[in-house]
């Protein structure tokens, strides 16, 4: 187990003109599941899944919410793993915690999955728009983890290790450009499937 605060990235925004390719993967094609575990509302889900698959430039795909085992941040992941079909190479679940957990997530790769705290992500003023930018964050340092990346030593970058909420809400939404570049050759080179950009694949 690995602690998703001290591993996470972001950088140089990489966004245009997206149309999403929703179509089944062709043999072969992997994709990246995202699951919500617990109670987080499908706008969030929806929100989370749209900013992820723009700022990794592959499939993500959102599979019916899972309700919580109860149990520890690692089980809650052993258990997400199982939602996966053939195609997904891992998955990223969104927990909410039935017992307060302090952990931010946990990284577990030989489970292929990265597991977001999504409870402690809630920040105490209930600010919604704040609380899906940290999760959207997390599912794309989450996502960057599980693909090969390490952490980044540019504070701008997703990938860069933070020690508590307000470190943070300071580091970058999305990978910098070295660490973009590295996403993109690995998942190529592992079979990913890519999404449409301006209707070129």
């Amino acid at each position: 187990m690995k602690c998703l605060a001290t591993m996470l990235v972001a950088g140089s925004c990489f966004l245009g003109a997206f149309s999403y390719a929703e179509d089944v993967p062709a043999a072969g094609e992997k994709t990246i599941a995202l699951v919500a575990v617990g109670d987080i509302d499908a706008d969030t889900m929806s929100a989370v899944r749209q900013f992820a698959e723009e700022n990794v430039f592959f499939q993500v795909r959102l599979l019916p919410a899972l309700t919580p085992t109860g149990g520890s941040l690692d089980q809650e992941g052993v258990a997400a793993a199982q939602a996966m079909n053939a195609n997904d190479a891992f998955v990223v679940a969104l927990v909410m915690p039935k017992d307060e957990i302090k952990a931010h997530g946990v990284y577990l790769p030989e489970a292929r999955v990265a597991v977001v705290n999504a409870a402690v992500m809630k920040p105490e003023d209930g600010n919604m728009e704040l609380y899906r930018r940290r999760l959207q964050r997390q599912a794309v340092r989450s996502i960057g983890m599980l693909i090969g990346l390490e952490p980044c030593p540019n504070p701008q970058c997703c990938m860069s290790s933070y020690q508590n909420v307000d470190e943070m809400d300071r580091i970058g939404m999305n990978f910098c450009p070295p660490c973009w570049d590295r996403e993109e050759k690995i998942g190529k080179a592992k079979g990913f499937k890519a999404i449409v950009l301006g209707g070129v694949e």
